[in-house]
Order: C-alpha cells, then sequence, then structure tokens
C-alpha cells in the first residue's frame, strides 16, 4: 500500500494499491502491444498527437498546479510555470519533429548510404518527486516522438500526479496503451527492469539509486540515460554585477523550495568582493515569503517530507558543529508543516557533510577565492557534475574557462542553469550520463541504424 500526504497540512490524501507481478506483466505487454502499431506512425500522426497533448495539458493545468502543490508542497506559482514549460515543450518537438527524422546521406563506396533512428521498444521512466509534471514530459515526449512507447514507474509521494499524467496520454482517435503508470515501490523495480519487453530505462534521482538503476540496465544490456544529482556551483568575480548575481543566484538556490538538483548550492565568490556581495545576498533573501503553497504570494513551501526536512537539518547542525558560520538563517511559518528556514552558511571545509554531500533544500554555501584557477579547482573538485556557471562583466574573459576548463554537463556566463527543451540537458560523474531534451533527447532510445545500397 502506498500513502500520500500533504507536507503542508499533514493530511493523509490517499492510499493505492500496488500493482501485483502479473498486473506489471499485464500492463508491459499491452505497452509493447502498442509500439508494435506505434513504430509505423507516420509523422504527421504524432504531430497531430502533440497537438491534442498540448490541449490537454492546457485545460487540465490548474488542477494539475493544484495537485503538485498538496502532494510534494510547490507553490502554485511554480507549478504554473512547470506547466507552461511542458506546454512548450509539445512546442518544441512539433515544430522541429520533420528535421529529427530526417536520413543523414553520408558519402561511401556504395551508391548510397544513410543512417536512420529506429525505436527500440517500451522504455522504462523512473521519475522523481520534485518535479512531477515535467520530469515525465521531459522523458515521455521525445520517447514517444521517435516511436517507442513508455512505462512510468513515478515517486510514491506524486502517485496521484502520476494517474493524472497517465490520462494526459490517454487521447481521442489513439491507442490508451503508449503510456501507462505502474504503482510500485522502489523495491519492486528490479522485475521491470528484468523485463525482456523492456528495451531501456530513464532514471532521475540520487545517484546513490542511480547506480543500482544503472546496474540492473548494464546487465541486461540496456540503454539507460541517468540524471542524478548535482552540487552546483558558481563563480563570483569581482567584476560581477553583484546585486544582479546575488538575487540570480538565490533564486536558483530557492527554486522548487530549494529542491532542484540544478540549483546554485555554492557560491564562490572573489575575497575583494565577497563582503558586498553578502550585503545583497542578505538583502535579496529577506523578499521571500514561506508559507501555503495554494497562496499565489508564496515563494517558498513546505518541503516535500519531514523525512528530507530532518536529514538536511541534520546536514546543516553537523556542520555548524564542524566550524560553520551561519550568515542569515530566516524564520518558517507557524502553522506547522514540513518547511526548513532558508539559511545561508560560510567557514565551509572539506570535512563537512555541507561540502561533500548533495543539499537539498533552501540552503546555501558561501566560499571565497584570490586566484582564479584555485576557484575552478573547487568547482571541480566534487564528485557532480551537473551545472555551474560565473558571474562576470568581462564575459571573453572567462569564455574559455566555461568551455575548457570546469566539468560539468551545462555552463552559464551571468545566468543560472536551468533546463530548456531546445538543449539538451544532463551531467557527467556522478551527475550521470545520457541526455534528455533537444535532438539528443529525441535519439537516446533509438537504434542508429546504418543502411548501405549497391545498385548494380
Amino acid at each position: 500500500m502506498i500513502t500520500t500526504v500533504n507536507p503542508f497540512t499533514g493530511e493523509v490524501l490517499n492510499q493505492f494499491q500496488t500493482n501485483t507481478h502479473s498486473e506489471v506483466e499485464s500492463i508491459i505487454y499491452s505497452t509493447n502491444a502498442d509500439f508494435l502499431d506505434w513504430k509505423k506512425s507516420d509523422i504527421e500522426k504524432r504531430l497531430l498527437f502533440l497537438e491534442l497533448l498540448k490541449i490537454k495539458i492546457t485545460e487540465l493545468r490548474e488542477s494539475l498546479c493544484h495537485l503538485m502543490a498538496i502532494e510534494m508542497g510547490k507553490p502554485i506559482r511554480d507549478g504554473k510555470a512547470e506547466v507552461k514549460k511542458c506546454i512548450s515543450l509539445c512546442d518544441y518537438y512539433h515544430e522541429n519533429l520533420a528535421d529529427f527524422c530526417k536520413q543523414e546521406k553520408i558519402k561511401t563506396q556504395w551508391d548510397e548510404s544513410y543512417t536512420i533512428n529506429e525505436p527500440l521498444g517500451v522504455i522504462l521512466g523512473i521519475m522523481p518527486w520534485n518535479y512531477p509534471l515535467w520530469q515525465v514530459m521531459r522523458i515521455a515526449i521525445p520517447t514517444l516522438m521517435a516511436r517507442n512507447t513508455v512505462v512510468l514507474k513515478h515517486a510514491s509521494s506524486v502517485t496521484q500526479t502520476a494517474i493524472e499524467i497517465e490520462k494526459l496520454f490517454q487521447l481521442e482517435g489513439f491507442s490508451q496503451n503508449l503510456f501507462n503508470v505502474l504503482i510500485l515501490k522502489g523495491n519492486a523495480i528490479q522485475e521491470v527492469i528484468n523485463n525482456p519487453l523492456i528495451k531501456g530505462v530513464s532514471f532521475t534521482g540520487s545517484t546513490k539509486v542511480g547506480k543500482k538503476i544503472g546496474s540492473l540496465a548494464g546487465e541486461s544490456l540496456k540503454k539507460a540515460v541517468l540524471e542524478l544529482g548535482g552540487s552546483d556551483a558558481y563563480i563570483i568575480t569581482e567584476t560581477a554585477d553583484l546585486k544582479n548575481a546575488a538575487e540570480k543566484c538565490l533564486e536558483s538556490r530557492l527554486l522548487n523550495n530549494g529542491q532542484s538538483c540544478i540549483s546554485a548550492k555554492r557560491l564562490i565568490i572573489h575575497n575583494k568582493v565577497y563582503e558586498s556581495f553578502k550585503k545583497y545576498l542578505q538583502q535579496a533573501v529577506k523578499s521571500y515569503q514561506l508559507g501555503d503553497p495554494l497562496d499565489e504570494n508564496t515563494d517558498l513551501g513546505p518541503m516535500a517530507s519531514s523525512y528530507l526536512r530532518d536529514e538536511l537539518d541534520d546536514i546543516v547542525k553537523t556542520s555548524i558543529v564542524e566550524g560553520a558560520k551561519v550568515v542569515y538563517q530566516g524564520s518558517i511559518p507557524k502553522e506547522g508543516g514540513t518547511f526548513y528556514p532558508i539559511t545561508i552558511l560560510e567557514n565551509i571545509s572539506k570535512k563537512m557533510p555541507l561540502y561533500h554531500e548533495e543539499v537539498f533544500g533552501p540552503v546555501l554555501s558561501l566560499y571565497s577565492y584570490e586566484n582564479i584557477n584555485d576557484a575552478i579547482e573547487e568547482i571541480n573538485n566534487s564528485d557532480y557534475g551537473l551545472g555551474a556557471g560565473i558571474f562576470t562583466e568581462n564575459i571573453e574573459d572567462f569564455r574559455s574557462i566555461v568551455e575548457h576548463d570546469i566539468d560539468v554537463g551545462t555552463c552559464c556566463l551571468n545566468d543560472y542553469v536551468k533546463s530548456n527543451p531546445k538543449l539538451p540537458f544532463g551531467g557527467i560523474k556522478n551527475s550521470g550520463f545520457g541526455r534528455e531534451l533537444a535532438k539528443a533527447g529525441f535519439t537516446e532510445f533509438t537504434n542508429l541504424k546504418t543502411i548501405c545500397v549497391n545498385k548494380d
């Protein structure tokens, strides 16, 4: 049995019976049966599918936002932004699908030689609770447009959202089994991956679990895309617009109640502007309002569960005992809920959990540097490699650094990392491998087939 709980009120929202082994087998079988037909679909049919999906998401946007708010505490404003992003994803693949499906012709000794992308089959998506709609759509839409079908094992805490997402893909005039949901606990996922009808796995979540998922997929020689944790760092140079940098880094850190793998978690500040930057940061943080996620004025809602809040609190308290200093710590609402106060810490050493663990929640760490090489080393001295950035007025002086010296999947100048339908997204090192979105996301779960023809 899976129980979902509202993190703001603490009330039990719903209970769900998990799928039996035979139900899992039946769902996967049905999804594969529809794949055999869907893989023959032409571009026009898939474009119509995207058009109808976009309409349905738009029609149900209010209920989707409400559901995300009560299941995992997402502020309603953030929910609206998430729905809007999903709609833009539909638009992007609608505009580019024909180009993505073109043959790539290559001159060789044959009269004709070219490559095409053929679908693999049923792809398993194992998705997290923090962006319960967007994370699913960004794997499902490109995967379906590549003519695969999808089964989803969503995080247990957002099971109702998963069920509503399944309904989005049940479109009039199309098969009802192109996208199906499995209601399972995490310990049951091995049997799904091992099912011979599952041809690939896309996982977003912690590095610890991702390693297990990757290992299980590897044992069966199945393609896997792993989008894992991050400890993104940003360099604030002495020429940066400090007010703008402080506001953008704080916005990045506090998006989704601080529960985002690509948020700005570590700020590495030139020692000449360190104190000034801190003041701008402290000014900016005071404008953030914690409260009911259903309130339009709320900037930060509760963390998704008491377990996550307590885990974060342990990391912060342990680091403080070991010498970290509090620059700022806000208050939390009196009405309860699994809130954690916005916290900014400095004097971080390498022995502290705050330094080497992924910190999931509204906690920001400050570091100083004198030489840019030290700052680069600080960014790269991490097991993670998801995103990073540099704030500076001298863009050309730092372009080579972001291109060649910082070991991450995405690097920004004068802005923070965010996923975009038009750009490949993913990381390196313990942040995973493979790419989502853009053309890369379309081709990840395809067979790049080479065709050679002699006409004589």
